[in-house]
């Protein structure tokens, strides 16, 4: 790839951010069928961006935010991380792993909060099949959003 495809890759992130932003509106609790599509998508808790992800299948990965599973509500873990500062920071050491979190007293009962506060989300979403254009524009649409990046960070 060259950097001139880059550079129409980035154009496309920034078109992408416009189109998506005219997108309809969908409330969690009444999802449209038929949606096993490659997506980006933006959650909004009272009217507020406030989550950017992609998927190559949109209806799988919206269903994954709301089960009860450390696995595959990533949304949820983070919110819960965020409100237990003890358990800020994500670790790959058995002791307070997600599964551990999740079962935890405390902490599982915040994790099921923040699925039920998921569930009363709405999103948007914006197809994009090329999955170097859904990267790029996930990270356009966070940045624009003024949404934290800690999600891109591997440290």
């Amino acid at each position: 790839m060259s950097s001139a495809d880059f550079d129409t890759f980035c154009d496309k992130a920034k078109n992408n951010f416009d189109l998506l932003k005219q997108q309809r509106i969908f409330s969690m609790n009444a999802r449209p069928v038929g949606l096993k599509i490659p997506a980006i998508y933006v959650f909004y808790e009272n009217d507020k961006p406030v989550y950017v992800g992609r998927t190559n299948n949109l209806a799988q990965r919206l269903r994954a935010h709301v089960t009860a599973s450390h696995n595959s509500a990533s949304f949820a873990l983070k919110r819960t991380r965020k409100r237990h500062q003890e358990i800020s920071k994500a670790t790959y050491k058995t002791t307070l792993s997600r599964s551990q979190i999740t079962a935890h007293e405390v902490y599982g009962a915040t994790f099921r909060d923040e699925i039920d506060s998921i569930k009363g989300m709405d999103f948007r979403f914006l197809e994009i099949k090329s999955h170097i254009e859904q990267y790029l524009t996930e990270l356009y649409v966070t940045m624009a959003l003024g949404l934290d990046t800690d999600g891109f960070d591997n440290s």
